[in-house]
């Protein structure tokens, strides 16, 4: 017993030693209960996380934008051709957004369709167009003016060489071009040597000039609204010789008013008849020559040209009001040799001769004018009929700058052309022929 007195210290101090190793407590309290201790591990203070950066404000962050400094530089963007990376994909100017260029190696603004390469935009000797039909001729494109001209060019690319434009006697409009333009599609309507001229009487040189001569054979009536003038076209066989060249009669047609004028005064009609010489060479216009014999024409409301009338079914014209109407008369075969002034051949047809153009395009400088001394008459009726259908078709007398007006007749008692005086013309004003 008195060993068990001993021990129990011991036990109880053993025990207390294994409380503390559980980390036990004593509470001081008599109920013998024991509390359990947890001590705490210190943590270590944390920094505050950075807000996300979208610099370029375009709803792509920091790190997931490729280019925080473009707005238009971003994952998903739409790839434009640009030369950046739009959407991030580590390509350039990718899916099909680069446009083909082509080559403008003559700077006219038009690229040669068999030359390209592909690029975001324009640049000196590329350009998006590819309708050049010459790249190498800056004068050649498709909006270039087409060019009458023997080399054929087809400047306006348009397939056809010399497919010219409508022409009219008014002011350029709606593509139909006027006599201040002409001269850009055809470049003899800005020559040295154009027709009409005005015929002035103080300079006008009176001397000997070729023998003319006329052999006018029946014709059928052929009548044609040909968009500016009436034009009768005339039965071949009928020829003029002036010297020793011959010309074919093949058509004759009517300005209102005329289109040469007599010291600046200008009477109602001209009626102008042309006679051509093909060159030898049928089919090439750029070698044919003509001669076109003119008539002034006087209104007299006293006066009906029953010839007119019967000859060329004068009165049938009124109804020819659309471009292209024709009226044909075959059986009613007429002299144009008839219908001219009387007395006129039997004089020598006198006429004040000049060398000219067409006055009309092309306006070709290859025309020697006979503008007869004697004129027609018409009464104002006869007048009206054309007058109504076409008034002022007439081209604007031209500067006749260095060339003469000669005034001559045949002297049929020497076969010759004669005529005395001397002189030089003047003129202006601005116009086309027939």
């Amino acid at each position: 017993m008195r060993k068990m007195a001993y021990l129990l210290p011991v036990l109880a101090l053993i025990a207390c030693e294994d409380l503390d190793d559980g980390k036990t407590t004593d509470t001081g309290q008599t109920t013998g209960t024991t509390e359990t201790y947890t001590p705490t591990t210190p943590t270590t203070p944390t920094t505050p996380t950075d807000p996300p950066v979208d610099a370029d404000m375009d709803g792509s962050f920091e790190g997931d934008d490729c280019d925080d400094n473009d707005p238009d530089v971003y994952p998903g963007a739409a790839e434009i051709c640009d030369g950046k990376d739009n959407d991030c994909n580590d390509a350039i100017d990718d899916g099909d957004v680069l446009l083909a260029v082509y080559a403008d190696m003559d700077n006219d603004g038009y690229g040669d369709p068999f030359t390209s390469q592909e690029a975001c935009n324009e640049s000196k000797g590329w350009v998006f167009d590819a309708t050049d039909c010459d790249d190498n001729d800056e004068n050649v494109n498709p909006g270039a003016p087409e060019i009458y001209e023997a080399g054929m060019v087809d400047e306006d690319c348009s397939g056809t060489a010399n497919d010219m434009p409508e022409w009219h006697h008014e002011a350029t409009a709606n593509g139909v071009i006027g006599p201040d333009d002409w001269s850009m599609h055809w470049p003899e309507c800005g020559g040295a040597e154009q027709s009409p001229v005005d015929l002035v009487y103080k300079t006008t040189v009176f001397g000997p000039g070729e023998e003319l001569d006329l052999n006018y054979l029946p014709s059928g009536v052929h009548v044609e609204n040909v968009g500016h003038t009436m034009e009768y076209t005339y039965d071949p066989g009928s020829t003029l010789t002036l010297g020793k060249m011959t010309y074919d009669l093949v058509s004759f047609h009517f300005t209102a008013g005329a289109e040469h004028t007599l010291d600046g005064a200008r009477d109602a009609m001209e009626m102008q008849l042309v006679h051509k010489n093909d060159g030898g060479t049928v089919d090439d216009p750029f070698d044919d020559t003509f001669v076109i014999v003119s008539f002034l024409i006087v209104e007299d409301s006293f006066t009906t040209n029953y010839a007119f009338d019967a000859a060329l079914d004068w009165g049938t014209m009124a109804g020819l009001t659309k471009v292209g109407d024709i009226h044909e008369d075959k059986a009613g075969m007429y002299s144009l040799q008839n219908l001219l002034p009387p007395g006129w051949i039997q004089d020598g047809m006198p006429a004040e001769r000049y060398d000219g153009s067409l006055t009309t395009p092309p306006c070709s400088e290859t025309v020697r004018w006979l503008v007869a001394s004697y004129p027609l008459f018409l009464s104002s009726s006869q007048v009206t009929n054309f007058t109504n259908l076409y008034n002022g078709n007439y081209r604007a007398a031209q500067d006749i700058g260095k060339r003469s007006v000669l005034y001559t007749y045949n002297d049929y008692s020497t076969g010759t052309g004669t005529g005395t005086g001397t002189g030089t013309g003047t003129g202006t004003g601005t116009g086309t022929t027939p």
